[in-house]
């Protein structure tokens, strides 16, 4: 069921500087930050997020008194909610992040590095089995599953071809390959860097904790996904992703939907 959200204000005409949208996570001192049903202080909490978390921060609302929040989008509850700004940190911004430069950008990989860490990605053309696809429907030749994950950024349509993640190290450490499953960008063009596979990707390191967060935006127009692997003291961790829910939007921002990988 969705939610509706009225907030009224009354605030003078100030000029207040923009918080960045993209990747942020969450800092408070608390050690959580909580999720709102709407951009006001007082609202219902529907979730406690820990700290690192990262999310996606779609656009900023204004709720009662003017405060500030991120309009971010989890998968549970569907609906998503709000997050206030001071419970964020935005990587882009700086706040103790060490952004990791683009060291070689080729047509199949790509490395970034910083700060004594490396990031190297590979990506592949690839030709989806049709017989490894699950929860199929007939009628609608979608699917939900591929090879027992989920799939991402066709709109659950049985892609002939893809571009996918082919591997990530940190220094040299790999992204197990269960992790990289179901991770599809549309072919549109002879290699992944003309088709713009690797127009999004960014990485971030955070010295005080030994984080490592490396982010992109992949998928066709219609279902736009967004990923995340953690890193921590030179280990993978967890991935996150939102999106490539066939293109939902909510104000003016895609789906950002978390789906978690112990």
């Amino acid at each position: 069921m969705r939610r509706f959200c009225m907030v009224l204000l009354f605030v003078p005409l100030l000029s207040v500087a923009a918080q960045p949208e993209g990747l942020a996570v969450v800092a408070d001192p608390d050690g959580h930050a909580n999720l709102r049903a709407c951009p006001d202080l007082k609202s219902k909490v529907l979730a406690k997020l820990p700290n690192g978390t990262p999310i996606y921060c779609l656009s900023d609302e204004a709720g009662d008194g003017g405060a500030q929040f991120c309009d971010a989008r989890l998968q549970t509850p569907s609906e998503g909610g709000f997050v206030h700004h001071s419970r964020l940190v935005f990587p882009k911004r700086g706040d103790g992040f060490v952004p990791l430069r683009l060291r070689h950008n080729g047509s199949d990989s790509i490395t970034l590095s910083a700060a004594g860490q490396t990031i190297r990605v590979t990506a592949a053309r690839f030709k989806p089995n049709k017989a490894d696809s699950s929860d199929i429907d007939k009628q609608e030749y979608t699917a939900r599953r591929y090879r027992g994950y989920p799939f991402y950024g066709t709109d659950n349509m049985i892609p002939d071809e893809v571009f996918v993640p082919a591997s990530i190290t940190l220094n040299g450490r790999p992204v197990s390959d269960t992790r990289l499953q179901g991770l599809f960008h549309p072919v549109y063009a002879a290699n992944p860097q003309a088709g713009n596979f690797w127009y999004t990707w960014e990485a971030y390191y955070r010295p005080d904790s030994g984080t490592v967060y490396l982010y992109a935006s992949l998928g066709a127009d219609g279902a736009p996904f967004g990923v995340t692997f953690v890193f921590e003291k030179g280990r993978f961790v967890r991935r996150y992703l939102w999106g490539g829910g066939g293109g939902l939007k909510r104000n003016r921002a895609w789906v950002a939907a978390f789906v978690t990988f112990e």
